[in-house]
Parts: structure tokens; sequence; C-alpha cells
């Protein structure tokens, strides 16, 4: 393994041999806030996640509605949940909605609905 000495110019504030740490480091991480109206319930995303870019924003809000609707599967009737991603300053950058319907038919038994 040989080591070489880096020397820095003044100049420039950059070792020989090496970018300067803005180019190489000039990608910013976007922070993305989501938020999320169920029914009447609305909640405001005040911390965001970085993500590499809006796509994997919009992979996270897909990937993650389903689980919500999850949550109270045993409600009944129809419900809208609602996912918006919101940028750093605030704008709307993309919005998905998941409708879901649920309902019993027939007649059945309350033990299997973990009634008694």
């Amino acid at each position: 393994m040989s080591h070489r000495q880096a020397s820095t110019s003044p100049a420039d504030g950059v070792e020989q041999g090496r970018q300067a740490p803005a180019k190489l480091w000039n990608c910013a991480v976007p922070r993305f806030f989501f938020d999320i109206r169920d029914g009447c319930r609305h909640t405001l995303d005040e911390e965001g996640t970085e993500l590499a870019d809006l796509q994997a924003a919009c992979d996270e809000v897909l990937a993650v509605l389903p689980t919500i609707a999850g949550t109270e599967a045993r409600s009944r009737g129809a419900r809208e949940i609602v996912a918006t991603v919101r940028s750093e300053g605030g704008a709307p950058l993309f919005r998905a909605r998941l409708s879901v319907t649920t309902e019993l038919i027939g007649a059945p038994d309350p033990a299997a609905l973990g009634g008694s």
C-alpha cells in the first residue's frame, strides 16, 4: 500500500487528487412530509422523512396506504384515506386516495367476529 502525502493549496482549499467536498456532496437529500386524512382524522407530518427523490416519496405513500386501511379492518362502511406528500416548503407534490368499502353479507356468527 503506498502512502502519499496530500498537499493542500490555500487558494482552493482542496487536497490534490481529490474533488472539493462541495462537488462530491452536492446532492442534498430532500425531506418530504406525509399528511394523512382518514375520515375525519387528519394527521400532519411535522418531522418529514429524507428520501432520494419524489418518486421514492410516491412509492412510500403507495406502500403505506393499504397498511393504514388495514388498521381498522373491522370498521364497516365506506372510508377514504388520502395521503399527501409535501415539500420542505409546504407545497403539495403528490396525492393518493384509497377508497375502501366493507360490508357484512348475510347473518354471520357473532363468535366469528370476535363477539360473544
